[in-house]
Order: C-alpha cells, then structure tokens, then sequence
C-alpha cells in the first residue's frame, strides 16, 4: 500500500499530531522568542511578524510521532526518522534537538530552513500547507528531500549560506515560486 492510498485517513491524523505538538512545545518551559542576534540575523530575510510570533522549544530528542507504527504496518516507509532531525516547524513553533543550536556555526542556517517553513505555514494556512505537505511526500515516494517544501527550504537555506550579508524576501521569494 503506498502513501496516495491512505492520505484521507492520513492527513487529519497528521493535522491533530501537528496541532498537538505545536501547542505542547509552544507552551513548555524549554521555548522562547528568538535571540537578539537570532532576530538581527535573520530580520533582513524574514517580516517582523513572523520573528515576533516564531517560537524555539530546545528539546533533548524529538520523538517520532505515534503513528508511524501504524504506517510501518500498513507496508508505508515513514518520511524521515525524526528522532534523528536537527529540528522540525510545527506551524509558528520550531522544535530544535538541542545538540544543534550547541554547534552555533551551523545554528544560523538550520534556523533560517525552518523559519522557511514558518512562511510556507503562515502563508498557505497549517491545513493547506499540511496537505500539500504530505501530498508532496507521496509524488515522491515519500523522499524527504524531493518533497517540494523541503525544496524550497534548502533552496533558499543555500541562498541565504553563500551569501548571508545579501539580504532578500523569503515570503516574496515563495511567492514568485
């Protein structure tokens, strides 16, 4: 059974597990407003309303969600093993693997990807970016990197790396996409 088979059922489950991790690592003792420095660095690239409302919850491990036992049963490879990811964007919420904000040299653009992610939420709405999402991941067979969001991101992650100093409109740069 591939993923296209079962996105009915998927994507609402998806939806719940991604409202109820955003509001858990939104509200929890380890999340906090972006830095000073976060903001100044990031601020040439990003509107101001998405640095205010964006929120970083340093955890010590990122579990996977509860139901990829479930697809693992169902014969569906899960997307990504995120036990072992730098991060991930629940909505306004970003959940960072403390162990990659410790590597500050790497923090920057790790941050940059996922407040890309932020953009793509807030401009499609988490529904609508949530079912493109998956969707996306199932014209790929479910390969992270080909997903068209994730694209996106290190498109403009490796934009924003070669030349940080260069300042550009992640929103806009969406938009023209």
């Amino acid at each position: 059974m591939d993923l296209t088979q079962v996105l009915p059922v998927a994507i609402p489950i998806a939806r719940i597990w991604v409202r109820s991790q955003r509001n858990r690592y939104r509200f929890c003792d380890q999340a906090r407003s972006l830095t000073e420095i976060e903001t100044a660095v990031l601020s040439p690239f990003f509107a101001p309303e998405i640095l205010e409302q964006v929120r970083v919850a340093e955890v010590f491990g990122i579990p996977n969600p509860w139901f990829y036992p479930l697809l693992r049963r169902l014969g569906i490879k899960p997307p990504l093993d995120i036990s072992h990811a730098g991060a991930i964007t629940f909505d306004d919420t970003v959940v960072v693997a403390r162990r990659e904000n410790e590597a500050i040299l790497g923090w920057h653009p790790l941050l940059f990807h996922e407040l890309v992610h932020v953009v793509q939420y807030a401009s499609l709405g988490p529904h609508i970016f949530l079912d493109k999402y998956l969707r996306g991941l199932a014209a790929v067979d479910m390969d992270y990197y080909r997903n068209p969001f994730e694209r996106e991101a290190y498109g403009l992650q490796r934009r924003f790396e070669s030349a940080p100093h260069v300042p550009f409109s992640v929103a806009d740069e969406l938009q023209t996409k």
